[in-house]
């Protein structure tokens, strides 16, 4: 059970920081 919790939260700030990186580059792209 813990560990199953861990591997979530892992996985939602892999898909956080995914965001950011996207978020980013499309800020680099529009300057």
């Amino acid at each position: 059970r813990q560990n199953y919790e861990n591997q979530e939260k892992q996985s939602s700030v892999a898909f956080r920081l995914a965001g950011i990186y996207i978020f980013a580059k499309v800020l680099v792209g529009a300057a």
